[in-house]
């Protein structure tokens, strides 16, 4: 549906991966609730994202189960997913950083 994810690097710089919060233009994606990290809508499924790609604002990036309710946790910005910190099928706390997107 055109919601293609590309690889290539919008930011033109290299960023090294940090959980910092102060570095400029680095979004901080936060799991709104405590349950289960999963990277794609089935074990079958590619990926929703991957390190390195660009994301549109609004665009899903993951999906945290809690109490059998899948909820989609979506992009905050448009920009580049510079790290990926929750493990697939692992438990995310709520508030917990989940993702960092360097706007572009």
């Amino acid at each position: 549906q055109g919601n293609e994810n590309k690889t290539t690097d919008c930011c033109q710089n290299d960023h090294k991966s940090s959980v910092d919060s102060d570095k400029d233009g680095v979004e901080i994606v936060k799991s709104p609730i405590v349950g289960v990290f999963y990277e794609a809508a089935s074990p079958e499924e590619p990926p929703f994202v991957r390190l390195g790609e660009t994301v549109e604002k609004g665009q899903t990036l993951c999906l945290v189960e809690a109490m059998k309710m899948m909820n989609e946790i979506k992009a905050p910005v448009s920009g580049q997913i510079i790290e990926i910190l929750a493990k697939n099928e692992g438990l995310v706390e709520y508030d917990q950083t989940i993702m960092l997107i360097k706007e572009c």
